[in-house]
């Protein structure tokens, strides 16, 4: 009875996770230009802004190098509600400062989040899928990922 219980939890889980990872998706894929604009609008100059975005790359370079053993030490749900705080922590700080250190600092941590999320994110789905057979969720996932990347261009 327990062990079931615990299946449908993480059937649950797995299947919200499913639904955040594609709205997920397609706010990351329109947020970088509203970005650049949200910069812009705050006195930062265009060469300015590509600094600042440049910070995101560094972040999920720093972000992608622990993932994997940070997944396998505490867990991947535990990693993935890391990347989470992490990600509204970016945000917190772009609605409460306005400067080119925080924006830069902002990025930096979003681009940590998004590493976090990334691999971890696919690897959690994964054994879930196993554990409750549900491919076919993880493919429909894929396909509104590949569609939300094509969106973008």
């Amino acid at each position: 009875m327990i062990i079931i219980r615990e299946k449908n939890v993480s059937f649950k889980i797995a299947i919200l996770f499913l639904a955040f990872t594609v709205v997920f998706t397609l706010f990351r894929s329109s947020m970088s230009g509203i970005f650049s604009l949200f910069y812009a609008k705050n006195g930062i100059e265009s060469a300015s802004i590509s600094s600042i975005k440049s910070f995101q790359n560094i972040g999920i370079m720093v972000g992608l190098l622990p993932a994997g053993y940070l997944a396998d030490k505490i867990g991947r749900l535990k990693v993935l509600t890391l990347s989470s705080l992490i990600i509204a922590t970016s945000f917190l700080i772009l609605i409460l400062f306005r400067s080119f250190l925080v924006f830069s600092l902002a990025e930096l941590l979003y681009g940590i989040g998004l590493a976090l999320n990334s691999g971890t994110l696919v690897s959690y789905i994964t054994d879930l899928q196993e554990q409750n057979k549900i491919a076919p969720d993880y493919l429909k996932l894929k396909i509104l990922h590949l569609f939300g990347l094509l969106w973008l261009d």
